[in-house]
């Protein structure tokens, strides 16, 4: 029996299916194979990110009326907007993370941050103590648009994002570095707290 754990190739926000665009040459082909897999399924995908835009799913955590989507190593700005463009993400509000230090460990927004329920959420220690100015120091921006309506509109930018978190009312339980080397915060949230995560974690 062999597992294929699809991630990053595609995610599924409330509108449908989108195929993402991997950052790395090596892996372009995985988003072709999965779309694939979603044609012998029946599932015609809604959107798939073209041209110089970037997005692969680790950075995409849907979350009721909210997502947020990392940008900085393997998402970029212009995924972001093709998305938001074609009004493809189904949610009102959305949350782009900004990752500053573009680091290859926490490649992804689900490597440093991650969601168990409305209430409660992950955080690597360096990230959720980091100052202003440093690289680990994550910002964010917020679009918001009213409900039943197509277009985004930037809300508020360059907001620290732990302080963003805290407002919302939800807990967050630090990621120590042993941890986080053995992938402790790469976990799928599958029910409200209730994980799927890499063994002996």
């Amino acid at each position: 029996l062999v597992v294929y754990f699809t991630r990053d190739q595609s995610i599924t926000t409330p509108r449908g299916h989108i195929i993402c665009r991997m950052n790395s040459s090596q892996r372009a082909v995985e988003t072709e194979v999965i779309e694939v897999c979603y044609q012998h399924l029946g599932a015609q995908p809604i959107l798939r990110i073209e041209g110089d835009g970037r997005l692969e799913g680790g950075d995409y955590i849907p979350a009721g009326t909210i997502a947020f989507i990392g940008c900085g190593r393997r998402t970029n700005d212009e995924g972001i907007r093709q998305i938001m463009e074609a009004d493809a993400f189904g949610h009102d509000t959305i949350v782009v993370v900004r990752d500053h230090k573009r680091w290859q460990m926490q490649m992804h927004l689900d490597t440093h941050f991650n969601i168990i329920d409305r209430d409660l959420c992950t955080m690597v220690r360096s990230r959720l103590e980091a100052q202003p100015g440093e690289p680990e120091y994550n910002t964010c921006d917020i679009y918001v648009r009213a409900p039943g309506e197509k277009e985004y509109r930037l809300w508020l930018s360059n907001l620290p994002f732990v302080e963003f978190i805290c407002t919302r009312g939800m807990q967050i339980i630090p990621i120590d570095e042993e941890d986080e080397l053995h992938y402790a915060n790469n976990f799928l949230t599958i029910a409200p707290r209730h994980i799927m995560a890499v063994g002996g974690q």
